[in-house]
């Protein structure tokens, strides 16, 4: 997550700004309501992928991304980020699926299929 993107300044966010579920002016929106305080979303705590500390000493990930999400970019980001410190990660993005798909997972096939991935990935996680 990276609380300064733009339509301007991240791919996703442009070509998906007008995807269903999270609209790039909904996102903007909830970063008003949320972090009203423009320098607080430079601060890690707000965006993560700003963060500069030791990226290798996060735990293993699994990163479930929609391919219509204005967050794709920064899903990528972050999973690119922990491989590159050398942490497992796992990524998935599902063809055509805007953010909120995981909630769909009554009607969506992918929003199931992504519940259990991550399920199954917590259960290896932890049972070891």
């Amino acid at each position: 997550m990276d609380n300064t993107a733009s339509i301007d300044t991240n791919p996703s966010w442009s070509a998906n700004q007008h995807a269903p579920g999270l609209p790039a002016d909904k996102m903007l929106w909830f970063r008003s309501l949320y972090l009203p305080d423009e320098q607080q979303r430079h601060l890690a705590e707000a965006s993560p992928l700003l963060w500069e500390g030791n990226w290798a000493s996060l735990p293993p990930a699994v990163v479930l991304l929609g391919e219509l999400d204005v967050l794709l970019y920064e899903g990528q980001m972050f999973a690119q980020k922990l491989a590159d410190a050398g942490v497992e990660v796992d990524v998935h993005t599902f063809k055509g699926q805007p953010h909120t798909f995981l909630a769909m997972d009554r009607v969506l096939d992918d929003g199931r299929r992504a519940i259990t991935l991550f399920c199954e990935a917590m259960a290896k996680l932890t049972s070891s």
